[in-house]
């Protein structure tokens, strides 16, 4: 069985660094404390059929976000080569949640917030929305994800990243 790890955990747009380091001594034993509430859980894909997202179940990597916002947020993962969005999640304001499984490739991150979360579906197509949207922004920072060989296995690339403007 070959090991896969992440190569490098990287935080982007990262202000609260006290905070950050806290979830990961809270996440890894550190700090005798435990997280007070699931990582993996907050994260809501679609309900309604989407043919655009796109998942590398060979690839255990993740974008962890922590959402400090007062709004909640919808998440768009899309290719700088293609500019078409391979993944689009939820997370509900005040919490951190995973996207995992992302193919390897190059992206942005295209964050949109409001309340009110709904879905439906056009021709085929699985839309996500806010019924009170508040503002929308792409992530400057391109997440890159090759995965790397070595001689003790494959390391994945895996992000952090803290959303913390106040809206």
């Amino acid at each position: 069985m070959k090991l896969k790890v992440p190569s490098y955990n990287l935080s982007l747009d990262s202000k609260d660094t006290d905070s950050s380091k806290k979830l990961l001594d809270d996440i890894i034993g550190n700090s005798g404390n435990k997280p007070t509430t699931p990582l993996e859980n907050k994260i809501l894909e679609p309900k309604c059929p989407n043919k655009n997202a796109a998942y590398d179940l060979h690839l255990d990597n993740y974008l962890r976000l922590t959402n400090k916002e007062g709004s909640e947020i919808i998440i768009h993962i899309i290719s700088t080569e293609t500019s078409k969005n391979i993944r689009t999640a939820y997370l509900k304001k005040n919490s951190t949640g995973s996207i995992k499984n992302i193919p390897k490739g190059k992206y942005k991150v295209h964050l949109t917030y409001g309340s009110h979360y709904a879905e439906k579906t056009n021709n085929g197509i699985c839309t996500v929305y806010f019924k009170n949207e508040k503002a929308s922004e792409t992530n400057k920072n391109i997440l890159d994800l090759p995965p790397i060989k070595t001689d003790k296995g494959i390391n994945v690339p895996s992000y952090n990243l803290d959303i913390t403007k106040e809206r």
